[in-house]
């Protein structure tokens, strides 16, 4: 704990001590805020930015001009992922957060807070269930690549996956800003918190004397702990 007991970091072994003190914090939670980031998703067996899959790293997924150079070959790449991804499932961590009401701000493309039932989330990085047109603005299921190729069905144009590249700018901020002013505890899972703007949030809320929960590691186990 530091900073007047409003951070509490449960990233270390001895984090049921910890956990222990601050459980009343969840129950008396009315608007509850969670940022997750890929380490969440580990436990659902998905692999986090600098892992490889099929002799590449994820990352190179977000790259725009392995999209724009190598249609062929980069979504040949991205469908491998959207394949295996599509059989990953909600693990504890999604399960009780969606339990618990939380409201979700995720980096993740993933859909898994969705497929937990949660409503309220932010996918700052957009998803890898759609694809979208630049230029007619269409947006499709990733289905669509099995059967009908890359090329837009109404101007032919290359689809693009529906999540930002690297250097893009994210989306849904104002509204997952006036959550993170609103909540009365903030909950991070599997995220340094290193990219822009995200990384201002825990500031505004301990600013505001919000509780600041951190989690980078077996969140499954201690998702569950914190919300029983």
């Amino acid at each position: 704990m530091s900073d007047g007991c409003l951070i509490y970091d449960l990233s270390h072994k001895d984090w049921v001590e910890v956990a222990k003190n601050i459980k009343m914090l969840l129950l008396k939670a009315n608007f509850p805020v969670c940022i997750t980031g890929a380490g969440i998703s580990v436990a659902s067996g998905l692999p986090v930015n600098e892992m490889n899959f099929q002799g590449k790293t994820v990352h190179q997924l977000f790259l725009k001009d392995f999209w724009r150079r190598e249609p062929e070959r980069y979504f040949d790449f991205y469908y491998q992922i959207f394949f295996e991804w599509k059989k990953a499932l909600p693990n504890n961590a999604h399960l009780y957060l969606h339990k618990k009401n939380f409201k979700i701000i995720t980096q993740n493309i993933d859909g898994l807070h969705f497929e937990a039932g949660s409503k309220n989330v932010i996918e700052i990085h957009g998803n890898l269930r759609e694809l979208r047109c630049e230029t007619c603005a269409i947006i499709l299921k990733s289905d669509f690549l099995k059967h009908h190729g890359f090329n837009c069905p109404n101007c032919k144009q290359i689809l693009r996956p529906g999540f930002v590249f690297v250097g893009e700018k994210v989306k849904g901020v104002s509204l997952a800003t006036h959550w993170i002013c609103q909540s009365d505890l903030l909950l991070i899972i599997g995220t340094e918190m290193d990219a822009l703007p995200i990384r201002y949030f825990p500031k505004i809320a301990t600013t505001k004397q919000v509780p600041v929960i951190w989690i980078n590691q077996n969140s499954e186990t201690i998702i569950p702990y914190l919300c029983k």
